[in-house]
């Protein structure tokens, strides 16, 4: 039951940035306009406010290999698409 559709990125390779300034190389494993599941090897504090790319976005659950992120600012459709396959 997800409020938006999910789709796989064109190019999975991404990073995460923390507020302390700390970058983090990550996988997408999936992307909506309203946020993503990210794989990654730090598992930032719930809420905590991360930059995905040039997204900005808290966590808001954890993931088995990582965490999704909501978006702040949900992204629109032609920025959805610049993204994904």
């Amino acid at each position: 039951n997800r409020r938006h559709a999910r789709y796989e990125p064109k190019d999975s390779t991404s990073h995460i940035t923390l507020p302390d300034g700390r970058v983090y190389a990550c996988e997408v494993i999936d992307i909506s306009v309203s946020g993503a599941g990210v794989k990654v090897d730090v598992m930032p504090s719930l809420g905590t406010f991360v930059m995905l790319g040039k997204m900005r976005g808290r966590i808001v659950r954890y993931l088995e290999t990582g965490v999704a992120i909501e978006f702040v600012k949900p992204l629109d459709t032609a920025q959805l698409s610049e993204h994904v396959k």
